[in-house]
């Protein structure tokens, strides 16, 4: 409930209402300082709609770097295995390239995996929640499915950017050892 009072009036409408709100032992639980500004109102309104953007975006960020900190670990836990299987696979006769795309294809498996599995979940949660803020009459905007996606989509080539990179200095890493034996 917002008051729509002309701006030459908003001062002394606060003043009444602060003054009525005293007398009679209102307190204010809505945590807005005032009704009769709808300009302070729709200001906190989009503060608030601020801080939860940068909040969700620096969760993004952070859960990125965590999945980039637990696949280098994953790997670099895995690299004595590889470098057993890039060996034998090199003693059999197996072509450089052959070598490298089995690598390839073992190293970015996993992640691809876990990738497809948290975008569905996260798919979900959010058609979820979607409908259950649509019953309730909040309305996310127009094009709020789409726009997840393509914030999804940019996760994802985000991930497969890091993975490309890590399966490649793990194939040099392998190359390098298998040179110097």
């Amino acid at each position: 409930f917002l008051f729509q009072t002309p701006e030459q009036n908003r001062k002394e409408a606060g003043v009444e209402i602060a003054a009525y709100a005293g007398e009679n032992g209102i307190a204010d639980l809505t945590g807005c300082l005032n009704f009769y500004d709808t300009d302070q109102v729709i200001e906190e309104v989009k503060n608030g709609k601020l801080f939860a953007l940068i909040f969700v975006l620096m969760a993004a960020v952070d859960l990125f770097l965590c999945s980039l900190l637990i696949y280098g670990v994953k790997l670099l836990s895995d690299y004595g295995a590889t470098s057993r299987k890039y060996d034998l696979l090199s003693s059999l006769g197996m072509k450089k390239r052959q070598r490298k795309k089995s690598i390839r294809t073992e190293t970015s498996g996993d992640i691809w995996i876990s990738l497809g599995l948290s975008f569905v979940i996260a798919g979900i949660y959010t058609i979820c929640n979607y409908h259950v803020f649509s019953e309730h009459g909040r309305n996310l905007g127009e094009g709020f499915l789409i726009r997840w996606l393509i914030m999804a989509a940019g996760y994802l080539l985000l991930n497969g950017i890091a993975a490309e990179i890590y399966t490649r200095v793990l194939q040099k890493l392998l190359i390098r050892e298998d040179i110097s034996r």
